[in-house]
Parts: C-alpha cells; structure tokens; sequence
C-alpha cells in the first residue's frame, strides 16, 4: 500500500530518485559476508582522494579511526566511498541486481565510487522490497538474495539501534520503544530526503521532496523523512524482533583495538561473533 499528497499526478514510487545512503547497508553486508569486513572493523574516515574524487562527509569534519558499524549508522561518506573501492564497482552493482534493484543499469564506470553515495538512481518500490527481503533473510525466511542469514540479522540489528548523528539521537529513542531497522538518506542538493524502516512483519519506506526535482536546504531526511516513517510505525500493530539465530555464528578471536581478527601481535584480544562459514 501507498500513499502521497495530491498535489502531483507523478507516481513517486515509481519515479526515479537518487538514492542517497539507502544502499550503505547492502555493501556493508557484501564485505561481510566476502570476508572482507568484520561488523566492528576498525575503518577510516579521513581525509581521502581517490583519483581526482575526493568524497565528503555531510559534516565537515572527520572521525578518523571507527568501528565499521558506527560508520554505516552515523552515515559517513568517506568510509563508505573506501570500502565500494575495495569491494568493486561492477560487483556491487550485480549484487543489487539480486536485491530487486533494475535501474542501474549502465557500467561501474558511468556511476562510479559516488554510486554509493546517491550517484545511481532507483525506485522507491523496489528499494523497499531490498530492505524488506534483508529482513526476510534475517528472519531465515527463504529470498534470493546470496547473503548468510547471520549476515543479514547482524547487518538489521546494527540499523535498529546503531551510534546515529546527533539530529536522529530523538528518532533512535523511539526506535528502541519498536524495534525497528531503519536507515536514512538525503541526496545531492536536497533533492531526496529518505527513510526506510523495517521488522518482521512490515516494511515502511518514506520520501520527502518536490517531484520537479528542485532541492530545498530544509530538506532533510532527519526532519522530515525520518518522522513520517516512525509516524507510520506508531499506527501500526506491535511488532516483533527475530531472534540471534546462533547456528550462523561462530566466536572468533579479534583485538580488541581494531575489531580485526587476532593476529600474534595483539596485545589484547576479545571473543566476538562473525557469521559462520565466512573467511576472516
């Protein structure tokens, strides 16, 4: 079901958007699930030129050494941009193949690292069905998207209650009153501002903009999108959550500094959980 105002005759669902940081979390689950990434992974948001690209954060500042998991519920742009440059363009794009995704259609060469950060276009229903059949996995639900079911529920549990900027601090409190993993996203020029929230039993994806296309400063998705998603929450039945499901985890040895797999040069180390079957 969906909803929008009136005072267009654009079907918005259908309409293509850029994405913003919606696809943030399905290439955090990719270097999971390839062994390439660990949940709290030391990353590095720092001052970075890739070429002749030079990825910003939305605030000017830098966090320097994070947990991977902060990184991708804080939203920054520079980790993300450093982790689609090791995980590969072209892989990523067929990966969102396999989520629904059938607007990107042209080559890692057209979109680029920005693709990450809203540089490709998609529409709000089959963005939504992504995050849906993340879920789906998470709940060990059959769905044909080619990640572990440990994957998935860790990469949901990270959204419902990850560090969050400073203006979505309100939105995580109340997100802790229903469960909920929910990411946000605002676009180049404020052209898009997104939310997309997700449990086991719904799926509730928010835009907010003109559907000219012009950008308006005050469009942000922690003002508006973010609201009306958790607004949508509130009239809605109560809601579960899917339980750790342990046979997809093993314990593992990591230091406890940079999260990254104990090596003999750790001067301390710590027991954590990676999703069974991955290479570390």
């Amino acid at each position: 079901a969906y909803v929008g105002n009136t005072t267009s005759s654009v079907n918005m669902v259908e309409a293509l958007r850029s994405s913003g940081s919606l696809l943030k979390p399905f290439l955090y689950a990719a270097m999971i699930d390839n062994g390439m990434l660990l949940p709290k992974q030391i990353v590095y948001d720092v001052p970075t030129r890739i070429g002749n690209y030079s990825p910003k954060n939305n605030i000017n500042n830098y966090s320097g050494a994070i947990p991977a998991d902060q990184a991708l519920t804080r939203s920054l742009n520079i980790p993300a941009v450093r982790e689609l440059k090791k995980y590969g363009i072209t892989q990523f794009l067929s990966l969102l193949s396999k989520y629904g995704i059938t607007t990107l259609k042209r080559n890692a060469d057209y979109y680029g690292l920005p693709l990450i950060l809203g540089g490709g276009e998609i529409k709000m229903k089959e963005i939504a069905g992504a995050y849906a059949d993340l879920m789906n996995k998470a709940c060990g639900r059959k769905t044909n998207i080619p990640i572990n079911e440990g994957t998935a529920w860790t990469v949901c549990n990270v959204l419902s209650d990850g560090v969050r900027p400073m203006d979505l601090e309100n939105w995580l409190i109340y997100s802790r009153r229903k469960k909920i993993a929910w990411k946000t996203g605002t676009s180049s020029g404020n052209r898009d501002a997104w939310c997309i929230g997700t449990t086991p039993e719904y799926t509730v994806a928010a835009w907010v903009g003109n559907s000219s296309g012009i950008g308006n400063k005050m469009l942000t998705s922690a003002t508006t999108a973010a609201p009306l998603m958790f607004e949508v929450f509130s009239i809605l039945p109560q809601t579960t959550w899917p339980s750790r499901p342990e046979m997809e985890f093993e314990e593992i040895e990591t230091c406890e500094q940079s999260g990254y797999a104990a090596s003999p040069y750790c001067s301390s180390v710590k027991k954590s959980l990676k999703p069974v079957g991955i290479p570390q």
